[in-house]
Formats: C-alpha cells, sequence, structure tokens
C-alpha cells in the first residue's frame, strides 16, 4: 500500500532530506488519484526546500492529474501549492484566485488543510492582502482625489 502523506511527517520534524527522498519515492509508485496527492506533498517539500520551479512542475502535474482521475477531493492542495508559489513570486492576484479556488473545493468536500500547513496559509494570506493594500492605497497628498 502506498501511504502518498508520508513525507509530511518529515515535512513536519523538518527534516527535507528525508522528506524529498520519501516523496520522491511515493511519486515513482503512485498513480491515479494517489499520485495527485503524492506529487502535491512533493510539491510541499520542494516549496520548502526553496525550489519553486520543481514545486510548480509538481503543483501543475497534480491539478492536471486530478482533473483526468476525478480526484477532485485532493485537487485542492495543488490549487493551494500553486497559490503559494504565485505569492512567493508576487502574483498577490493570481495567488488569491488559487487560493479561492483551494477554498471553493475544500468546502464542497468539507475536507480541512492539514494543521501542519495552517501558519504558512495564514501568513501567505497576510502577505498577499498587505500588498494589496499597498498596491490600491493612495499616498497621504492624494486621498480624496480620483
Amino acid at each position: 500500500m502506498i501511504y502518498p502523506f508520508l513525507p509530511l511527517a518529515s515535512l513536519a520534524l523538518g527534516d527535507l532530506t528525508t522528506a524529498r527522498r520519501q516523496a520522491d519515492d511515493v511519486v515513482a509508485l503512485a498513480k491515479g488519484i494517489s499520485l495527485v496527492a503524492a506529487l502535491t506533498c512533493r510539491a510541499r517539500v520542494e516549496i520548502a526546500q526553496g525550489d519553486l520551479e520543481k514545486a510548480s512542475i509538481d503543483a501543475r502535474e497534480a491539478r492536471d492529474v486530478g482533473a483526468d482521475s476525478h480526484g477532485y477531493v485532493t485537487i485542492r492542495d495543488a490549487f493551494e501549492c500553486l497559490a503559494h508559489i504565485a505569492g512567493e513570486e508576487g502574483s498577490h492576484r493570481e495567488a488569491a484566485r488559487l487560493r479561492g479556488a483551494a477554498d471553493a473545493a475544500r468546502r464542497q468536500t468539507g475536507i480541512t488543510r492539514f494543521k501542519i500547513f495552517d501558519a504558512d496559509h495564514e501568513l501567505l494570506l497576510w502577505l498577499s492582502e498587505t500588498a494589496w493594500v499597498r498596491a490600491t492605497s493612495k499616498p497621504p497628498g492624494m486621498r480624496g482625489r480620483p
């Protein structure tokens, strides 16, 4: 039996080397819906390692495999990974759109995010909101003007 979430335990403990090895092993063995979860877990490890390019590739593949295999229960995490990457790259509008897709999928399925990702999620929300406020606010001398 393949347990696609195995790397998350090592990730939560901060052992990125073990988490990456486990993620690679699980992705190599997984198929269908299990592959969606495995790719998403590996993307989360890659994000933690700062490898946003590889994380983006895995998260997009997870999204696509999820759509093809009707793995809608697990696709929400791929959207969250893509939102994280977009936020890190400064694409806050895209990050908000992707977070909205993840939130809608979570509400529809009733499945919550793993607690180990809550703090990261809250930080990214705060960063996006701060960036949005800065982008839309006017300097003190311009307030009240169109």
